[in-house]
C-alpha cells in the first residue's frame, strides 16, 4: 500500500480485500471486482467511514471505473 492508503472495512467487518468465501456446497457465486478511476489522489474521507459514505466519496471523484465478475465454488 502507499503511504497515506487505507483500506476500508470489508463485508466480514475487517479492513482490507477478504477474497471469495461462499459457503461450502452451496453452488458457484459470482462476485464482481470494480476499479474506480479518480481525479483526485486522495478521498478525504475519515478511517472507519462506512461503505456507502466512501462510495459516496468516491463517485464524486470518478472518471471512469471497470468491473469484471468471477465466479467461485466451494468444494
Amino acid at each position: 500500500m502507499p503511504d497515506g492508503a487505507r483500506e476500508a472495512e470489508n463485508t466480514f467487518g475487517d479492513a482490507g480485500y477478504g477474497g471469495p468465501q461462499p459457503p461450502r456446497g452451496t453452488g458457484a457465486h459470482d462476485y464482481c471486482i470494480t476499479v474506480h478511476a479518480l481525479r483526485v489522489p486522495a478521498m478525504g474521507v475519515d478511517i472507519g467511514a462506512r461503505p456507502g459514505t466512501i462510495l459516496q466519496a468516491i463517485r464524486s471523484a470518478q472518471i471512469a471505473e471497470a468491473s469484471v465478475i468471477g465466479r467461485y465454488e466451494a468444494r
